[in-house]
Order: structure tokens, then sequence, then C-alpha cells
């Protein structure tokens, strides 16, 4: 029995020839065989057929006596080649943004296979097309097989890298910093909180502005861009605007002034300007103690306690100003230092304050009337005393 590859026509098979003698010894001829060693014998064409053919030799001795041999030569088709595959990727590459937990969707044309015997199948793959990869290298295989168990592999790798390509983001961008001025004044420093921004790589962003808080600015809208660039060069602005509210004068409705430069055909009207007042100066208060000193006879809690009180005045319209305080002339206070806060409040919500305090001591007192003494006299008094 001979095996052969299943696709080989013919192949060729040796044995060794077979001899013969004769009884009484003496000379043997070989008449005829029907196949030599090294003959080509046929390979069936279907994967397990057997082909055989019969080998035969006739000797003969002197007297034409004959003898034979037989013997039978089968080839058998066999498989033991993989498929060939055909088609199998090379290196496939995606991107996923940094910073995330993204993963990429990688599409191939899938490998195929043939096989001698006519059929092969695919026996296994560890992903399909389309499958998500994260960052970083897998390894995609793909497995055929044929009727005979050959097996044959293709494998190649998918490279995923991460990339930067999302703008940083802005924290903290305010849109609009208003500001006030007073009448007649042409600018002032404003400030305000500096935005940042975050960026998905946890890179360091750099924050490049027109202007930087405290900075001097005029009356009028002025506009203000923080640029953030991130380390990969994308970019993102926060643009504020400061915006002053610059207070007009309301005139007479009769009077109309011209535009300057004497332009004829232009003229305004003063009165349909809007009216603003910005009031942001506080009441100015005056006559605010230092502190109210009193005397308290050993073994009483509380004294009363008098001072002239304080006033504020203030240039808004309406000029009224509200007093709140936290105590009056005339209450009642104990040993010790007390606060006294005075709180003045104008019409446009500017305040000011004045703040004292009222020191209750304990002692004896002696009041002295027309060069007397009086020893124990309980009383307030303005004039001189001692305290004992």
């Amino acid at each position: 029995m001979r095996e052969e590859e299943l696709g080989t026509t013919e192949i060729l098979v040796f044995w060794m020839e077979p001899t013969a003698v004769d009884v009484p010894p003496g000379p043997v001829q070989l008449e005829s065989r029907s196949f030599a060693p090294d003959s080509l014998f046929p390979v069936p064409a279907t994967l397990g057929q057997v082909e055989r053919r019969t080998v035969s030799y006739v000797f003969a001795d002197a007297n034409l006596n004959r003898a034979t041999c037989v013997f039978t030569v089968s080839v058998t088709a066999v498989d033991t080649t993989p498929p060939v595959i055909s088609g199998c990727p090379g290196v496939q590459q995606g991107t996923v943004e940094v910073g995330t937990n993204e993963q990429a969707s990688i599409v191939w044309t899938e490998p195929t296979a043939t096989d001698l015997s006519g059929t092969s199948t695919l026996n296994q793959r560890t992903h399909p097309p389309g499958s998500q990869f994260p960052s970083g290298v897998t390894s995609v295989t793909y497995s055929f097989t044929d009727s005979s168990n050959n097996e044959a592999t293709c494998q190649f790798t998918v490279v995923v890298t991460t990339v930067d390509t999302r703008p940083p983001v802005p924290i903290g961008c305010p849109t609009i910093v208003p500001a006030t001025v007073e009448l007649g004044v042409t600018g002032t420093v404003v400030s305000w909180d500096v935005p940042t921004a975050t960026d998905l790589s946890e890179l360091p962003v750099t924050i490049v502005p027109s202007r930087q808080p405290n900075s001097f600015f005029v009356v009028g809208s002025t506009e203000v861009t923080y640029t953030f660039t991130d380390q990969a060069g994308n970019m993102a602005e926060c643009l504020l605007e400061l915006l002053y509210q610059k207070p007009q004068v309301l005139r007479s409705t009769k009077i109309k002034n011209k535009i300057p430069h004497k332009l004829p055909s232009l003229t305004l009207s003063l009165s349909k300007l809007p009216l603003e007042k910005v009031d942001t100066i506080p009441p100015q208060v005056f006559g605010c103690p230092n502190t109210v000193p009193e005397v308290i006879e050993l073994g009483i809690s509380r004294v009363s306690v008098s001072w002239p009180p304080p006033f504020a005045t203030d240039d808004s319209e309406p000029p009224p100003v509200t007093v709140g305080s936290t105590a009056a002339p005339g209450d009642l206070f104990p040993p010790g230092p007390t606060t006294v806060l005075y709180t003045f409040t104008d019409s446009s919500g500017n305040a000011n304050t004045c703040e004292f305090t009222v020191l209750v001591t304990t002692g004896h007192i002696q009041w002295r009337s027309q060069g007397y003494w009086s020893r124990g006299a309980r009383m307030v008094c303005r004039g001189a005393f001692d305290t004992i």
C-alpha cells in the first residue's frame, strides 16, 4: 500500500524483484512481468479512493515448466497539505481619544482559504471585523481546517494609538463683567476671577489672556479674550465682555445740542438719552464716639449708659439715610466692654458704620459737691469723680 498526496496523478513504485530456482538445479529464466520496479502507477483523484494494479512475474525452466509470482500495488490518495490562506490582513491601525475609555472600531476584509480536497472551513477567529479594540496592540487569529483536519492560521495585529483632538474645556468663564464709575470718571481698575481649563490629557494647559485682571479700563465695552492651548495644540477661547455703565445727565427736553464739528444734518436731543445715576459712595458719619466709660457699684449687675448718638449725611437722592444700631443711649450695660455698632445705609444700598465700646467698670463711687465728699452714693456723674 502506497499513499500519495491528493492532486498527484502518478507515483513511482519500487520493489525488490522476485527470483526463482529449479529442482534439480538448473537454469531458470524470467519469462515475463507486467510491471517493473519504478513503474508509474496512477493516483486516485478522490480523497480516500484506492487504485489497485496487479503485478505478475512468470519464470520458466529449461523444460518450460512455469512458476508465477503475483502481487498487488495499491495507491491511496491522502491529504496532508493544510489549506492555503489568501488575503491575510497586515497590521490594522486605529485611534482613540486620550483620557477616555473609548475603543476603536476596526474593520478589515476577512481572509479566505482553499484546499486540495476542495473544501476548507473557517474553524475559529478571535475577532470579527468591526470589533471594538482598546488602546494598545491586540493579536487577531483566523484558523482554517480541511476534511483531513489539516490546519492553517492567519495572524495579524491591531494597533490602536491615543490621540488628542479635543480642545480644553474652559471653567469659570464669565460672559459679562459689569463695572460702574462715578459721574465724570473716565475709567477705573477692574478685576475678575481668572478662568481656568481642563484637558482630557490631564496635562497642563497654557493660558494666554489679552488683558490681565486689575488693569485699567476706560468707560465703554471692552472684550477680553483668554486662549487655552493643550499639549497637542488644540485651542479653546473664553470671551468675556467688560461693560461699563456710565451715568448720563438728564437735561431739559427743550434743549437740542448739535454734535461737535457742526454737522448740520445731525442733531442729538439729550432728553432722549437714558437716565442712569450711579451712587457708589457710602454715607459720611459724624460724631462717632471712642470708648464710652461708666462705673457701676459693686454688687450691681447693670447700669444705664448714655452718649451723644452719631449721625450721617449722604448726597444720594432721596437723601434720607437709614440708621440701625445694636444699642441706644440709656440702655443698660453689664460690667465689662460691650461693642456698639451703628449702620448708616443710603437709598442706593451703600453703607457705612460707626463702632465703639461701652466700658463699664465696678467700684465704690465718691461724689464731691461743694467741697464735701459723700461716700457710697450710687449715681451717674458727668463731673469729676474718683473710683476706689
